[in-house]
Parts: structure tokens; C-alpha cells; sequence
């Protein structure tokens, strides 16, 4: 009796062993044959990588640009064109253009390359350009919430050692009111701007002879180099700069800054029936812009019109309003675009200054 007891234990206990070891025998199986099926799987992975892999977009080669003679070079991506003219260096991408001029401190910048002004926008601060060893503010002027153009420092004077750099990012054949710098080109001309080094230069700053001290009765020199007009029939003259150009016609004088502004001097005699008060129609707002002395010491409100946030006209008193009451002579004074376009603040600046030494002969 206890031995068929102890048996069917022993048969129970066998089959229970059995079970278990054909279980764990199952278990290694499955895990080999998983462990084979995840390595097809990565092998169908890596396969499927390289036929459908996106190759990276190549960087432009970056070309050189050395000036021996003022002792800078610099770096500029190959998908940029580079011009160079004497006193400047113009960087395009399309229509934009990095506009880079450069002179001794001590020599005078080729009036053609100066600038008159800057269109109309509001510049934001926006970051720091590092150039040439000089922490530069980065100002995108917008407009409308569009970036229109970007400066760097002083745009017409930036010193550095014996050299003065100008640098401006605009597009002068686009539309104004319709453009707007591409985030990724203000990028670019940043990282052109950083790579400017100073070189040993060929040249050198021209030397400047000690000045004396002026005597109370010596003249003003000026700052630029300036031209005279003198109307010897009716008796008036003016100094001008001396890029700019003048024309003569009857009772009338324009001065042209060799660039699109024009400004138009008309005159005649107090008694004289000529009219010379046609400056045209005023369409868009006129605003008051500033004071200008006039004949040594009348102060005349300068007036500007406005459309679409662009200065279109400028003119020295109200729009044909005769000037000069008491005097022999009378003016009106205008100015404009001569292609109809926008003018800058500095243009109009520039051709306002020459008032401050107009004056009366007779």
C-alpha cells in the first residue's frame, strides 16, 4: 500500500519535471529565434537607410579677397559676386549688396561714393558684428514690419587704426515699399563682415601738416571742398559743394547732387512780372521739417510731402510762397526726384545747407 503510494508520486513528480524542462527548452527557442528576427530587422534598417538617406546640402566655397595697398582681406561664400572700385567694394546676391567703402583717415572720400541720406524706416538694434577686432551695433531699419535695409555703427565712418570703413546691406533695384532682407542674407553679410583682418598695407595714411592756430580775422575753411555761384544780373550768390552741379536757365538755377535730387532755385525781381511760383501740384502731406536761415538771417520753415511713408518733394517755405520780403529779390525753392522717386533725409539736408551762406550782392 505505501509502495503504489510512493510510486504515483514519483509519476507525478517525473511528469511535473518533464513539463518544465520542455517549457524552458521552448522559452531558449523562442528567444533565439528573436533575437534572429531583430537581426534581420536591423539589417532591413540599415538598408532602408542608405537608399532613401537625404545627403546634406553642401556649404559654398568661401573665396578670398586681400587689398594690400589699405591692409585688410576678407572671406565671402561663392554664391556672392564681388566688385571692386576705387574707395569701395560692393558684395551682391541678387539685387541685394553689401556695400563696403574705405579711405585713410587723413584722405578724403570720393564724393560719389558719400552718402546723402537714408530712405525713410525706423532702425531696431538687433545684435553685434564683430569686425576687424571692433564690437559693431547691428540696426535693421524696417518699415511696415519689413527690413528694408541694415546698418553697422556709423554707416559712413567707421574708424579703425589708420583706416575709415562705411558699411550698408540694402537693394537698390527692388521696389521699396515691396522689399524686404531675407533673414538668412543679413545672416550671410554678418559672417562676411567677421572675417575682416587687418594686413600689412602697402600704403599708408597721408601725413597731415600741423595746423596753426587761426588769428580772429582768418576764415572758415570748410570741411569740403566748395564751388561758388554768383548771378551778376540780379545780384545773389551761394557756395555748394563741389560734386554737386549747376544749371542756369532764365530765372531759374538748378543744383543737381550728381545723383536723383534736384533742387530748383526759382528768382526775379520784386517788380518783375515773370511767374516762377509753378512748382506743380501737392498731393500728398505736407509736414514741417525744419528751420533754415535764409539771406543771413530770416528763418524760413522747410516743409517736406509725404506719400506712402516716403518723402516725394521738400520745399524752403510754404509750396510757391514767394521768399525774400524785403529785400529787391524774390525765390521759390523746391525739390525733387528727377525719375519721379523717393528723396532721402540727408539729400534734402545737403541742399538745404547750401542756404546758409546765400546771400544778396547788389
Amino acid at each position: 500500500m505505501n509502495t503504489h503510494k510512493f510510486s504515483t508520486k514519483m509519476y507525478i513528480a517525473l511528469s511535473l519535471l518533464m513539463l518544465l524542462t520542455l517549457g524552458l527548452v521552448g522559452c531558449k527557442s523562442i528567444e533565439v529565434g528573436a533575437v534572429e528576427a531583430d537581426s534581420d530587422a536591423g539589417d532591413t534598417e540599415e538598408v532602408t537607410a542608405i537608399e532613401i538617406g537625404i545627403e546634406p546640402t553642401p556649404m559654398p566655397e568661401m573665396l578670398s579677397y586681400q587689398n594690400d595697398y589699405y591692409g585688410f582681406k576678407f572671406n565671402y561664400p561663392e554664391t556672392w559676386t564681388l566688385t571692386e572700385e576705387d574707395q569701395r567694394i560692393v558684395l551682391k546676391k541678387g539685387t541685394n549688396r553689401l556695400g563696403i567703402t574705405f579711405h585713410w583717415v587723413n584722405e578724403e572720400l570720393n564724393p560719389d561714393l558719400r552718402r546723402t541720406g537714408m530712405a525713410a524706416g525706423t532702425p531696431i538694434y538687433s545684435g553685434k558684428v564683430n569686425f576687424m577686432g571692433q564690437v559693431l551695433p547691428e540696426y535693421i531699419v524696417e518699415l511696415e514690419h519689413k527690413a528694408k535695409f541694415v546698418l553697422y555703427g556709423d554707416p559712413t565712418r567707421i574708424e579703425i587704426g589708420d583706416l575709415v570703413f562705411g558699411i550698408v546691406l540694402e537693394d537698390l533695384d527692388t521696389d521699396y515699399m515691396e522689399l524686404e532682407l531675407p533673414d538668412e542674407l543679413i545672416a550671410d553679410a554678418k559672417t562676411i563682415l567677421e572675417t575682416f583682418e587687418s594686413i600689412e598695407a602697402t600704403g599708408s595714411n597721408p601725413s597731415v601738416a600741423p595746423t596753426q592756430e587761426p588769428t580772429p580775422t582768418a576764415p572758415v575753411v570748410p570741411t569740403m571742398e566748395m564751388s561758388v555761384y554768383s548771378n551778376l544780373e540780379y545780384g545773389f550768390t551761394f557756395s555748394y559743394p563741389s560734386y554737386m552741379t549747376v544749371v542756369e536757365e532764365p530765372n531759374k538755377v538748378y543744383i543737381n547732387d550728381k545723383g536723383k535730387c534736384q533742387m530748383t532755385i526759382a528768382y526775379k525781381r520784386a517788380e518783375e512780372d515773370v511767374q516762377i511760383t509753378d512748382v506743380g501740384d501737392v498731393t500728398g502731406q505736407l509736414v514741417n521739417y525744419n528751420e533754415v536761415i535764409f539771406l543771413g538771417s530770416t528763418h524760413v520753415q522747410s516743409f517736406l510731402e509725404i506719400q506712402d511713408q516716403l518723402i516725394k518733394a521738400a520745399f524752403l517755405g510754404e509750396p510757391g510762397v514767394e521768399l525774400g520780403e524785403g529785400t529787391p529779390l524774390r525765390f521759390v525753392v523746391s525739390m525733387a526726384n528727377t525719375e519721379g522717386g523717393r528723396l532721402a533725409n540727408g539729400q534734402v539736408d545737403a541742399m538745404l545747407q547750401i542756404f546758409e551762406n546765400f546771400g544778396l550782392t547788389k
